[in-house]
């Protein structure tokens, strides 16, 4: 799932459709973040795989509420890789992905 952040983080500030899969968690879900209105959204919470269980849920909430939220997500998991496993956190594929990320964050917050 966090792979997908700095592009879910992106398609919410352009104010398009964007989501999260959570495939390999092992709860199979997917949430797709719908914009509604100026500043809410829709949260659609389905299934990824056909189940009893796959009725889905919507969610109203405020698109800045959730963006700060996947932004502090984002924030707390590259500090958590950086001290726990700082060799894989210098490997040029993280460094890049992490870079990418930083970058939404920073465009937020300032």
């Amino acid at each position: 799932m966090m792979e997908q952040l700095p592009d879910t983080i992106r398609d919410m500030q352009r104010g398009g459709v964007s989501r999260l899969d959570f495939y390999e968690q092992g709860i199979e879900k997917c949430l797709k973040f719908v914009p509604e209105g100026e500043a809410g959204m829709i949260i659609e919470i389905d299934s990824l795989v056909p189940s009893a269980e796959a009725v889905g849920t919507k969610i109203s909430a405020s698109r800045d509420d959730v963006v700060q939220i996947l932004c502090q997500v984002g924030k707390t998991f590259l500090g958590a890789a950086k001290r726990c496993c700082p060799k894989t956190a210098s490997h040029p594929w993280f460094i890049e992905w992490s870079c990418d990320l930083e970058q939404q964050i920073f465009d937020i917050m300032h």
